[in-house]
């Protein structure tokens, strides 16, 4: 099978990737339903439980998140530009380089990067050698942009069309839509 000749030794199995998926999809699901929105997913922003709870994963680092709905109306704030990058480059959604405000749909295309580096040990933009922090994130960015989804599922063949899946729904997603957590859910079933 292609996925392990091209894992390394710090990813996961597709079996683990994906309940962990679903798992942090009601995780975010959570937030987003309390009006946040996480703003930096990255792996070291999740840990499982000990004992009877080792099987569960938890949230932590609040510190970049965001209220996303105003308190008073209701309303989901508006789509801005101008933004500096919030969260970790590495997972950051494209949006997010772009400048954007985040909102729901970047915690899951953060989520849909995660994932990739659980199956492969490395997305293709790490190890980027460039010194100046604002031309890498830039560069970052430019990549995440020009890599087609097609191209960051590749490594798993047929077994990851359900990424691919998971990645051009995500990216469709408007600002102020709400995503639909149980179809990504039943997507990694």
């Amino acid at each position: 099978m292609v996925v392990r000749e091209k894992r390394s030794s710090k990813s996961f199995s597709l079996a683990t990737t994906l309940t962990i998926e679903a798992q942090i999809v009601t995780r975010l699901e959570q937030i987003h339903r309390k009006g946040f929105v996480h703003r930096d997913i990255k792996a070291n922003n999740f840990m499982s439980g000990r004992g009877e709870d080792r099987r569960t994963i938890y949230v932590i680092d609040f510190g970049l998140a965001k209220r996303y709905r105003d308190l008073k109306t209701g309303h989901h704030i508006a789509i801005k530009g101008g933004k500096s990058l919030v969260g970790t480059a590495r997972y950051a959604s494209i949006a997010s380089h772009e400048g954007y405000e985040q909102c729901r749909r970047d915690d899951l295309e953060s989520l849909g990067y995660l994932l990739l580096y659980f199956l492969i040990g490395k997305l293709p933009w790490q190890g980027i050698q460039i010194h100046s922090k604002t031309e890498k994130y830039a560069e970052i960015g430019r990549l995440k942009k020009m890599a087609q989804i097609d191209y960051l599922v590749k490594p798993f063949g047929d077994d990851c069309l359900v990424l691919h899946r998971y990645f051009e729904y995500v990216r469709g997603l408007k600002f102020e839509e709400e995503p639909n957590y149980d179809y990504v859910r039943k997507l990694f079933q």
